[in-house]
């Protein structure tokens, strides 16, 4: 770990955390590159934003001065057996699809509402399907008996910020935890503790010892690591290969807010990566990660899997492919698996997996990315234990020289 990289970029932190919940003074003689502006980002879009003190919410969408979130739901392939499109297989899919055989349906199942109950997908809908059905439903048939089709679900949280200090990372228990130190906590517990209105799964830090850590503008960890995305002050995102991080300029480090290294990245200046090999790229898997669109426009990805019948997971390569889709720049995989949650509203948004195949429930973390209003921004613990070790070290360092 190199200090001066620690040092530089913990003074230009100290600087927005002194202001948290205020607007910073601009330094008008600081030249560097991606130095925090703050007017933010609200002039763009003037409209994503309510009035001071008003919050509009529903449950897929938050609306507040600091913050505007839009969710949405999509699926790939067809569940045959989700009579009602709702992107799950239960008892009332069931009953659909016995109202549809007795002529009973409501008006409004559509021809592909009726393909979906075709559940042996012979281009019939019978009392065989009906019966495949609560065969199903009563545990007699596997997901992968039932279900004709691979199937993917996933979830897309579509972010503007008025300003960037709405962004942020925090660590379990508050503080940055080193490799092998058991801090963990799950991610509403995180969500909650830091008052997030949306949260996901980072880095999973606590497991490596390399990596590039970087938390509301403190380098916490900097050594090796094949790619990182990295959020400067201004706004911007970029995903970099090792070599490229280390030809930045000390202002440019400086002015790093955010970053994530788990890898790999996905979109790059717009175009969309690829050559993943190895099992772990390849298999599916649940994933999660972060988009960029341009400066205070941004997108949380998060993909279920392990869950046949609903969600199975997709490759890296296919987690680009969803990436790129969605028109962002720069877009990075983060930790997945059964760390793969999103917190909405202090609600687990998605259907988090367990290790096994068709098992459930996500596993605790050490770390997470979130959205919050400025006037809600949390104490940043870990910043100031952080300092003060760092003091510690250089009194040390100097007495004993």
């Amino acid at each position: 770990m190199r200090f001066s990289r620690i040092r530089a970029c913990a003074a230009a932190a100290m600087l927005l955390l002194t202001g948290c919940g205020q607007r910073a003074a601009a330094d008008t003689g600081n030249a560097a590159l991606h130095e925090y502006d703050p007017e933010g980002f609200a002039w763009k879009w003037p409209e994503k934003f309510s009035e001071e003190g008003t919050v509009n919410t529903t449950a897929d969408s938050y609306q507040s001065h600091d913050l505007n979130i839009q969710l949405s739901r999509h699926f790939i392939g067809r569940l045959n057996g989700d009579v009602n499109h709702d992107q799950t297989v239960d008892i009332t899919d069931a009953v659909l699809s016995c109202r549809l055989l007795a002529e009973d349906a409501p008006a409004d199942l559509s021809a592909e509402g009726m393909l979906n109950a075709d559940c042996d997908n012979d281009g019939n809908v019978t009392l065989a399907d009906t019966n495949r059905l609560m065969r199903y439903l009563k545990q007699m048939l596997t997901g992968v008996e039932f279900f004709t089709n691979r199937t993917v679900s996933y979830v897309v949280a579509d972010v503007y910020v008025r300003d960037i200090r709405s962004l942020r990372g925090a660590f379990a228990k508050g503080t940055f935890p080193e490799k092998g130190s058991a801090q963990l906590e799950s991610i509403s517990k995180m969500a909650e503790d830091n008052n997030a209105v949306l949260a996901i799964n980072c880095d999973y830090c606590e497991i490596r010892s390399n990596g590039i850590t970087c938390r509301n503008g403190v380098m916490y960890r900097d050594t090796a690591r094949a790619e990182v995305a990295v959020i400067y002050q201004d706004g911007v995102m970029d995903v970099l290969t090792d070599a490229e991080y280390r030809a930045l300029m000390p202002e440019q480090v400086a002015n790093i807010w955010q970053t994530t290294s788990f890898a790999p990245g996905l979109v790059k200046d717009g175009v969309q990566m690829s050559g993943f090999s190895g099992s772990t790229y390849t298999d599916l898997h649940p994933r999660s990660g972060i988009g960029y669109f341009e400066p205070g426009h941004y997108c949380f990805v998060q993909v279920d899997g392990r869950q046949p019948g609903y969600s199975d997971g997709v490759s890296v390569a296919e987690f680009a492919e969803i990436m790129f889709g969605l028109g962002v720049q720069e877009g990075y995989n983060m930790d997945g698996g059964s760390s793969s949650e999103v917190v909405f509203l202090g609600q687990t948004y998605n259907h988090p997996s367990g290790i096994k195949t068709g098992s459930t429930g996500g596993r605790k973390n050490s770390d997470i990315l979130f959205f919050c209003n400025l006037d809600e921004i949390p104490e940043d613990t870990a910043a100031a234990a952080w300092f003060e070790a760092q003091n510690t070290e250089v009194t040390e360092t100097t007495n004993a020289g």
